[in-house]
């Protein structure tokens, strides 16, 4: 199928995927952009809702186009200027799949009993965030808690940050009273990462199951969550 019109549905679609979050969270569904990482994803069983291929930006893609097809994932061609509404960023890379957002259930991560969880508490930066969930991801943590006022895991450039291990991990976004509860229900010890004051990690005994939280670049962590962690420096 080729796409020639800016004005197509898909491509409206795949825009608003782009820029609202409140969009996403209707559809449950979000954007990789790039041919590396949805190569790799692919390559780790990932499948894609639908692949979208501009063949003026992309020329590496007959690998792709071969997992589409075993994978049964429809691709779309589209026109340079279809692709040009659709993207947002300044070097376009001509390739960009829709997946489906995972839906976890709660009772099912914070169950494990060694768990080592990462939580980021009002991180504003999607690159910094999508930082962290690639290194959580690298670090082979159990899962990611996003919680408010923080920037949307599934905000695109947070995915390209995370170079795909936004799919690799599990990454729930939750309120911060509902967090609180099932750590304390679940018995998971909060260390909480603070500028001044706290343990040297060298010094801290880190027991599993455990949840490092990690705080915004401008203020850090709320007294609701300092008042039962253990403070980090």
């Amino acid at each position: 199928m080729m796409i020639s019109s800016p004005d197509n549905q898909k491509i409206k679609d795949m825009r608003r995927l782009l820029d609202d979050s409140a969009f996403r969270r209707r559809q449950g569904r979000f954007v990789v952009e790039g041919p590396a990482t949805v190569r790799t994803l692919m390559s780790n069983h990932r499948r894609p809702v639908e692949i979208f291929l501009c063949p003026d930006y992309c020329r590496e893609d007959a690998d792709i186009e071969l997992a589409a097809e075993r994978m049964a994932v429809p691709v779309t061609t589209v026109s340079k200027r279809c692709y040009d509404r659709m993207t947002d960023v300044q070097t376009p890379q001509g390739l960009a799949a829709i997946y489906d957002i995972p839906d976890y259930h709660p009772s099912e991560i914070f169950g494990k009993k060694d768990a080592l969880f990462l939580c980021c508490r009002g991180i504003q930066d999607p690159g910094n965030l999508g930082t962290l969930i690639r290194t959580a991801d690298a670090a082979g943590a159990t899962a990611v808690f996003v919680l408010p006022p923080a920037v949307s895991a599934f905000n695109p450039k947070t995915v390209r940050a995370s170079a795909g291990s936004i799919l690799n991990i599990p990454v729930l976004e939750m309120k911060e009273d509902g967090f609180l509860t099932r750590i304390k229900e679940a018995g998971i010890t909060l260390f909480a990462a603070v500028t001044r004051d706290g343990t040297l990690p060298e010094k801290t005994a880190f027991t599993r199951p455990l949840c490092l939280v990690m705080g915004s670049e401008a203020h850090g962590l709320p007294p609701a969550i300092l008042k039962c962690s253990r403070l980090v420096t």
